[in-house]
């Protein structure tokens, strides 16, 4: 199954399931459409840390305020580095924001299918 990011209009990034029944109508608006949320608004889960904007690193997830990329912290720790060491590397980070980079790909993934074959 497809997930979806949208952004809220708070500024809070939420991941939606993407049905297949829902797949064309979702697909017919844009990425950040607030008014996607009516029936998959109870499935939607809320990443407040987490940014997507069109004009920022080509709409890819960020940490909220930053333009370093959810895949670039966890690219650092699928290679091994500590969260001290990418603290170091990106001073602008938090301990916090690097548990939500692997919160929202956790969020991601929970809900795809994976097809053996």
């Amino acid at each position: 199954m497809d997930a979806r990011v949208v952004r809220r209009e708070d500024g809070a990034s939420r991941l939606l399931p993407a049905h297949d029944s829902e797949r064309g109508a979702l697909a017919a608006h844009s990425q950040l459409c607030y008014r996607c949320l009516c029936k998959t608004d109870e499935a939607a889960m809320t990443h407040e840390r987490i940014d997507i904007n069109p004009e920022i690193m080509g709409g890819k997830p960020v940490i909220r305020g930053t333009r370093i990329p959810v895949e670039t912290i966890l690219r650092k720790l699928g290679a091994g580095l500590a969260p001290d060491d990418i603290l170091a590397d990106h001073p602008r980070l938090t301990p916090d924001d690097i548990h939500a980079a692997q919160t929202f790909a956790a969020d991601y993934l929970a809900d795809e299918e994976v097809v053996f074959g």
